[in-house]
């Protein structure tokens, strides 16, 4: 991560690529560097040997610096790099990873004229919001402890379930989670849905036993949580430290989850 450069890069019918650095962490005397990026060992003429994935045209890719021929001149001379990472299909993958690890609470909300009528970005963040209250309910009661809560919505309802998590823990209480499906839907149904919802996740998690997953880069110095999917710039220095530190863990400002990276 230490050498990291992201380049946009361009490329013609011929196969000539060449890139432009948007995002740069090593700027020269405080000026950001505006040179050609060309991939290291990469020659148009032998293209058709090229072994692995080219970026096409306009497409963002997280690249390795290898060298810069005037490294004292953010103008001057070319930068080479290796290819690391499509950009692109990182959020892609961070998205597909994310709806995989949802997919017992994405069973529970297809289903039903509510659920069908949210699109999905909607149900994503209705999903992350169940299983962001789940782990905190299994993260002070236990997972079994908090399998037995949850399931109890079949015999209360759902208002009276909430209500008899006040005097065992007041922040469990006046979680976010619960007031978002109160306003999502007041039907009883609706809402039972909503906590088998989070009983078929926290099944799926004991036979798994992973509840965190790890932080994807996404670039601009930015990742996203496994927990509740915010997205999370860091500053310079920040992003240097754990560019440069071994098992590095971020903690989430917006859900408090501490976790390791995704390579």
């Amino acid at each position: 991560m230490v050498n990291d450069l992201e380049v946009e890069f361009m490329r013609n019918e011929a196969g000539e690529i060449k890139g432009t650095v948007v995002y740069d962490p090593r700027p020269v005397s405080g000026a950001a560097r505006i040179k050609i990026v060309f991939i290291s060992g990469y020659r148009q003429e032998l293209s058709s040997g090229w072994q692995g994935p080219l970026p096409q045209n306009g497409e963002r890719w997280l690249c390795d610096e290898k060298k810069d021929t005037r490294p004292e001149d953010p103008r001057g001379g070319a930068i080479l790099v290796k290819l690391k990472s499509n950009l692109a299909q990182n959020a892609a993958d961070a998205l597909r990873e994310e709806r995989t690890r949802l997919a017992p609470i994405f069973d529970w909300l297809l289903d039903g004229d509510s659920f069908a009528a949210l699109t999905d970005d909607q149900r994503l963040d209705l999903a992350c919001s169940l299983r962001l209250l789940a782990r905190r309910v299994a993260q002070k009661l236990g997972q079994a402890e908090a399998m037995k809560f949850f399931s109890g919505a079949a015999k209360k309802s759902f208002t009276d379930l909430h209500a008899s998590l006040l005097p065992q823990d007041e922040d469990l209480a006046r979680h976010p989670t619960w007031q978002k499906i109160s306003d999502f839907d007041a039907r009883p149904q609706v809402q039972l849905n909503c906590l088998e919802a989070i009983v078929a996740w926290l099944g799926a998690v004991r036979r798994s036993g992973d509840m965190i997953g790890r932080f994807r880069y996404l670039g601009a110095r930015t990742y996203i949580c496994p927990a509740c999917a915010a997205r999370i710039c860091m500053g310079l220095a920040k992003w240097k430290e754990i560019a440069t530190a071994e098992n590095s863990k971020l903690k989430c400002p917006v859900c408090d989850t501490v976790a390791g990276l995704l390579e």
